[in-house]
């Protein structure tokens, strides 16, 4: 039988039984099924990432993307529930893109845009969390996806 969202609990206690004046050692094991709501679960955990999957599995794609000094359009979802396509740069990385633009525009122009100092995973999840910890995700324009 198949137990889709269903999770196997394994409890196991050892002790001693004594009878007369023999101690017998003894194992008690028990299996308990949960059923578990995973949408439930998924759905109270804020901020959500989306579109980072990749970047967060991956140790290939990770190294690239710390060396390139940008991670750009990964959707986060606040828990207002509205979703936000952000970039992250390095400052480094960015002054090169902006000067690129500015060659070949009069301007440069690009929304919700996190400067940290250097890329990787850690500090993104750290800014991410920060940014719901403290409602700063507000001053963010929101994307209709």
């Amino acid at each position: 039988m198949m137990y889709k969202n269903y999770v196997m609990v394994k409890y196991e206690e050892k002790g001693e039984w004594k009878t007369g004046e023999e101690t017998e050692s003894i194992s008690i094991m028990v299996f308990i099924i949960l059923k578990l709501n995973v949408n439930k679960i998924m759905s109270n955990k804020f901020p959500k990432i989306y579109d980072a999957k990749y970047y967060f599995d991956d140790d290939l794609y990770k190294l690239e993307v710390e060396s390139k000094g940008c991670l750009l359009n990964i959707i986060v979802e606040f828990s207002t529930n509205i979703k936000y396509k952000i970039s992250f740069y390095d400052i480094s990385r960015f002054s090169q893109d902006v000067a690129e633009e500015l060659q070949q525009s009069s301007f440069f122009y690009e929304e919700n845009i996190i400067f940290l100092t250097r890329i990787t995973k850690d500090n993104i999840i750290r800014t991410i969390n920060e940014l719901e910890n403290k409602g700063i995700y507000c001053r963010l324009k929101d994307n209709e996806i």
